[in-house]
């Protein structure tokens, strides 16, 4: 039972409560080891860095649960999506990553656009804040032909590689963020990859 105890405490430990993906400090641990890994020739590294586009517009809209629930489903999203052995993180606010070892940027840019596509695809039904405690009749309602309010979010992603200048973890993931930056200056929804 202590045994269970633990590893369910680190289980917790070890992910972000609302999107329940592993935070950043397990991604800089992941990284680290793949860089460490490359360097003893297992191969290349890929590092994508993602960020809900205009996520303030649906927290002042919606309100902020509405925005905490936008973020689990797109983290259910990029759970759903991915293929094994890559492992999506919660960076921080409403910034994803995702770590691709032994994949160079022209193996993963069409995964990655099929990922942004399905993101945009994705429509959220905005709870009401007056809905039912007792799970059969929020069914009941959930049911119903009744008006709701969708909400609709994009990302932009920037896309590195480990290689002779992005030696370190935080090189890499500087490199990955610049590029979705610059994503978001082209127009965002975009994939950018340096």
């Amino acid at each position: 039972a202590l045994v269970a105890l633990r590893r369910a405490v680190a289980f917790r430990a070890a992910r972000d409560a609302l999107t329940e993906l592993e935070h950043h400090g397990r991604m800089m641990e992941a990284v680290r080891s793949a860089i460490s890994k490359v360097r003893a020739g297992s191969g290349p590294l890929g590092l994508a860095m993602l960020d809900l586009d205009d996520f303030k517009r649906v927290n002042d809209t919606y309100g902020h649960l509405a925005g905490d629930a936008l973020l689990a489903g797109v983290a259910a999203r990029l759970r759903g999506v991915l293929r094994a052995g890559q492992t999506p993180y919660r960076y921080g606010g409403e910034e994803f990553a995702l770590v691709f070892p032994r994949k160079k940027i022209p193996q993963v840019k069409p995964h990655l656009e099929a990922l942004r596509e399905s993101i945009a695809d994705y429509e959220m039904s905005i709870r009401s804040a007056q809905r039912p405690k007792e799970k059969k009749e929020g069914m009941k309602q959930r049911s119903q032909k009744t008006q709701k309010t969708r909400a609709k979010v994009t990302v932009s992603i920037g896309v590195a590689q480990r290689n002779d200048v992005l030696r370190s973890p935080e090189l890499v993931i500087k490199a990955a963020d610049e590029k979705l930056y610059e994503a978001k200056r082209k127009g965002r929804n975009k994939v950018i990859c340096g």
